[in-house]
């Protein structure tokens, strides 16, 4: 099926003939299917997502919406594989006049864990703390890394007497 000018997009036969809208075109990345004033995602409408569902593609093609190539996933699964924009290249790690600083938010707080010379130093602070306070899940830089925060002292001070405030109160 056309969407567009120079892209086509793959779709079951079967949902094809069911495909109730006059055109359809690329909106992000998605294929959108459009009819009157209505303009959702298709693949949305194929796997009959409600509200609060997400959805990703198991080849990462957003234009392949064929039903076996349509995944559930979570909200979590998806930042985990956003890449980062961070000038460093390493998520929740920003230069400093003198270094770089390692940074995380967790629950709408934000805390500064620590200074270091590189970024690599900095990116596994952060995901010794991301992984302790999102879980095993919790998007990192080094997934294969399996890091703890007492290593960084001052901050798992910090951050663990900035929890218990916040459990107490």
């Amino acid at each position: 099926m056309p969407a567009g000018e120079r892209q086509a997009v793959v779709l079951d036969r079967e949902d094809a003939a069911q495909f109730p809208f006059a055109g359809a075109r690329n909106n992000g990345g998605y294929v959108v299917a459009r009819k009157d004033r209505d303009c959702r995602p298709l693949h949305r409408q194929l796997v009959n997502a409600k509200l609060g569902d997400y959805y990703t593609f198991r080849n990462d093609d957003r234009r392949d919406i064929r039903r076996e190539n349509i995944v559930p996933t979570t909200l979590a699964e998806i930042a985990r594989r956003r890449p980062t924009r961070s000038r460093t290249g390493y998520r929740g790690v920003s230069p400093e006049k003198n270094g770089y600083i390692a940074r995380i938010t967790h629950q709408r707080r934000k805390w500064t864990l620590e200074r270091f010379a590189t970024p690599e130093e900095a990116a596994r602070c952060y995901d010794a703390f991301a992984r302790w306070l999102g879980g095993e899940r919790a998007p990192v830089n080094f997934p294969d890394a399996l890091l703890d925060p007492r290593q960084y002292k001052s901050a798992y001070q910090r951050v663990t007497a900035a929890l218990h405030r916040a459990a107490v109160a």
